[in-house]
Formats: C-alpha cells, structure tokens, sequence
C-alpha cells in the first residue's frame, strides 16, 4: 500500500529502507562513521553516497572494508542521486551535510 513502510530482512532483522541515497562534494570520517552506525541501527541494508571528489585517507580505508557502501564519484551528485532515488521504491534521500554525525555537529540547536 502507498505510505507504508515496507521492511526487509537483513541477518535476521528488519531494516527500514531498502536503500539510503546520500549525497555532497565529499565523504569524510565523520560521514563514515555515521554511515555505519545507521547501518548498525538496521537504519538500510545499503547505502549509496554520491560525490564530486574521490574519498581519501581514513575515509577511503574505511569505505573500501565496508560492503554495504558504493560510492559514485560523479560531476552532478545531487543530481544524480536524486535521479536514482526516484527509481527507488523504498529509499531515504538526504544530503550528507544533514545525516549522521556531521549533521549533528552543524544543528543550530
């Protein structure tokens, strides 16, 4: 039915999304960390995070061990992402600069 929440089994759990679209002009530690504590919290089963730049350092160590992440590194992020989102049937959509822990870190409040 259109508005319900549609769970996915994942190691014996369900998830929320299928899938969590993010995107930025980069990746860094704090959106990696982020990253794997939503995916520990069975927030999605995979996340797809959409860049201008190539991950570097710690980041790209991190990215490279988890399976759960792809990253495209593209020339239009938001745009792209957005794109795939709409083909998604069960997907969340943000911004990496409102997820996870850099999004904490910029809250007004």
């Amino acid at each position: 039915a259109k508005g319900s929440i549609i769970k996915l089994k994942i190691r014996g759990e369900a998830t929320l999304y299928d899938v969590a679209i993010l995107y930025g002009l980069f990746i860094g530690t704090r959106d990696v960390e982020g990253i794997q504590e939503y995916f520990d919290r069975k927030f999605a089963c995979r996340f797809v995070v959409y860049v201008e730049r190539e991950p570097l350092g710690w980041a790209q160590e991190r990215l490279s061990q988890a399976d759960f992440v792809d990253v495209v590194v593209t020339n239009n992020a938001a745009k792209k992402a957005k794109k795939h989102f709409r083909a998604s049937s069960n997907a969340f959509l943000a911004p990496l600069d409102e997820f996870g822990k850099r999004g904490m870190e910029r809250d007004p409040c």
